[in-house]
């Protein structure tokens, strides 16, 4: 999937690559072949969109968060970037005393005299030593899960799901794709799909002389525009070192 990110699940935790990106919640909307097959029902909580100015709201918004999965139960509960939600206690930052309250409204949650009962917690972070060590503790997120870069055939399998349901012409071969992206996670898969497809789309629309009804317009996905899109990505990825 990408460089190294942490995944931690409830009485779990899970370490993906720094240049994952969006690649765990972009398979969890995937699903299955026909884009349906989620894991049942799930609530998710981005750690920086819990945080709030106002006294009392981070610790309001943990507390909901956790009461909808408990209604939901039994359901996933997932919380993106929950570095921002569970920093280091002490670490610093502009007020600690807000960090500290969040944090023990968060453990009470997951692990307090009320059981939580038919619910996994997933948390996902590309940052594993800003965890408060609390957090890792057996009975809360005990299993640290780490996601490398993806091989030849999850990039297969990625392509696959980012290629769903576009016009590939004949020369544009799954397989081939996968080979020659080592390295690419699967945000990067994602984005030179869909540049490419941007590409097929606009190159259809220049050609168009007028005379072919818009229901009629066949737009196809060649090799050679996802190669533009490739090395594009490749260039980018290079000016970010």
């Amino acid at each position: 999937m990408s460089r190294s990110s942490d995944f931690a699940l409830s009485h779990s935790a899970r370490h993906l690559p720094a240049a994952l990106g969006n690649d765990y919640a972009y398979f969890y909307k995937a699903g299955g072949a026909d884009g349906t097959d989620t894991p049942g029902p799930h609530c998710t909580g981005k750690g920086p969109a819990l945080l709030s100015m106002y006294v009392g709201e981070s610790e309001k918004a943990v507390r909901q968060v956790f009461r909808k999965a408990k209604q939901a139960a039994p359901c996933i509960l997932f919380f993106d970037e929950i570095d921002a939600l569970v920093p280091i206690r002490g670490a610093g930052g502009t007020d600690s005393h807000v960090a500290e309250r969040v944090i023990s409204q968060f453990l009470t949650e997951l692990d307090g005299v009320e059981e939580l009962n038919g619910v996994l917690v997933l948390g996902a972070t590309n940052r594993a030593d800003l965890l408060d060590p609390a957090v890792l503790r057996p009975g809360r997120f005990d299993v640290l899960l780490d996601i490398p870069m993806p091989d030849c055939d999850g990039r297969k399998e990625i392509f696959e799901v980012a290629l769903r349901g576009k016009p590939l012409s004949e020369d544009a071969r799954v397989d081939d794709l996968a080979a020659s992206t080592e390295g690419f996670s699967g945000a990067d898969i994602q984005a030179v799909c869909r540049r490419a497809t941007l590409e097929a789309i606009r190159e259809t629309i220049e050609k168009d002389d007028g005379t072919v009804p818009d229901r009629e317009r066949k737009v196809s996905v060649t090799r050679a525009q996802i190669e533009r899109a490739l090395e594009s990505i490749r260039a980018e990825r290079k000016l970010a070192l």
